[in-house]
Formats: structure tokens, C-alpha cells, sequence
């Protein structure tokens, strides 16, 4: 168990429930290419590693990844922090984009981006691959009139529904070990999970998700 923790512990994602093999399949569908993706799941289940993977296993791999969380930012700071001349979209050049939070997207942002997205002028349109996560639907929200359809569609290209931890308990004991072994890394003492222990944290329901449980075994 040691050593497939040491395996685990440097793989961008941990898991082997049907659950995440479904993920799985879809990354490595969407990995050579440069299709917009749509990650969707609560928060703390691990969006932002699925983006890195993405791009590490991409033809874009050697090119900038670049992260921007759009959680309370009002819409003059994303049109700095996004689309200015040294905003995002300029430093990601060539590489990959990944926006956090983008059902938190204001209304005047979600109109400059679908028209960037829109445009079909190669010197308008960034050269990025664009990843995008959200923890709310963004069907949904669509549906309502809180988000625009038309960029709905735009970055609906490849949807991933990363599931809760509560959905793949399974997990549990191999993202355990893994965490263990990270945390010792890092300097804290070493630490080692019977099965007993790793049955009982399946009984609880982990609203905090993957973040909770490596938090707890900190």
C-alpha cells in the first residue's frame, strides 16, 4: 500500500471509482485538443487540478497556464484583470486559461466575453485555450436569465461533472494514504491509516468534499 501510495500521491487526481473513471475518459477525449471544457462540481472537488491535467497532457503543455478566480470580483476588475492589454488573456498567449467561479461571472463580463469568443478575427480572438468552472449549473442559471445563453453555449463545449466526495467513498482510502504521505512531505510526522479508521470516515458526508478530508488528516 505504500508504494501505490507513493504512486497515488503524484498523480493530479486520485481514484479509481466509476465515478472518476468517467472523468478520466472525457479528459483524455479532450486533452489533444483545443475545445473549451466546462467543469462543474461542488466546491473542493478538485476542479482546478482537472484544468492542470488538462493542460499538462495538451499540445499546449509548454506554453503558460494561467488561473483567475472570478468569485466577488466586480466588473471593472475583470476588465482589467481579464481584458486588458496585460490582462490574462494577453500573458496566457499560446497556452491555456482557466477561470474559476465563472457562474459568478457579472453581466457586463458575461457580454465582453461572449464577444471575444464570438469574434472571428484571428487579431480580436485570443490565441488560449479556455477552461472554465463553475459549482452552480450553468444550465440552470441560463435558464433563469442570470446567465447569458449565448455564452452558455459558447463555453459549453466539453462538460466534466466532477462528483462529490460522498458519491465515491470508495476512494476514500487511496486519497487517505495519498494525503498522508504529502503531508509528511511537507514536514509533519508520519502518520499511517488502518482500515477500521478509513471505514469510518466513509460514514461521514464530507460537505467540504476532497479539501475536508486532506484538511482533517493535516
Amino acid at each position: 500500500q505504500t508504494n501505490k501510495a507513493e504512486k497515488d500521491e503524484r498523480l493530479p487526481l486520485i481514484g479509481r471509482s466509476p465515478a472518476m473513471q468517467d472523468v478520466y475518459r472525457v479528459m483524455a477525449r479532450v486533452a489533444g485538443t483545443d475545445l473549451t471544457v466546462l467543469i462543474e462540481g461542488e466546491s473542493g472537488t478538485g476542479k482546478e487540478r482537472v484544468a492542470r491535467a488538462i493542460h499538462d497532457h495538451s499540445r499546449r503543455a509548454s506554453a503558460p497556464y494561467l488561473t483567475c478566480s472570478l468569485a466577488g470580483a466586480g466588473a471593472a476588475q475583470i476588465d482589467r484583470d481579464l481584458f486588458s492589454a496585460s490582462g490574462k488573456f494577453a500573458q496566457a498567449n499560446g497556452g491555456t486559461l482557466f477561470l474559476e467561479d465563472i457562474d459568478e461571472l457579472p453581466s457586463e463580463a458575461q457580454t465582453r466575453l461572449a464577444g471575444l469568443l464570438h469574434a472571428e478575427d484571428p487579431g480580436v480572438r485570443p490565441n488560449v485555450r479556455l477552461i472554465v468552472a463553475a459549482q452552480r449549473s450553468l444550465a440552470n442559471l441560463s435558464r433563469q436569465g442570470a446567465f447569458r445563453q449565448d455564452l452558455f453555449y459558447r463555453l459549453n463545449v466539453v462538460a466534466i461533472r466532477l462528483p462529490p466526495l460522498r458519491d465515491r467513498l470508495d476512494d476514500v482510502g487511496d486519497l487517505a494514504r495519498a494525503f498522508l504521505l504529502r503531508v509528511k512531505r511537507e514536514g509533519l510526522p508520519e502518520k499511517s491509516i488502518d482500515a477500521a479508521a478509513i471505514e469510518r470516515l466513509k460514514t461521514h458526508a464530507f460537505p467540504g468534499n476532497i479539501r475536508e478530508l486532506e484538511n482533517l488528516l493535516r
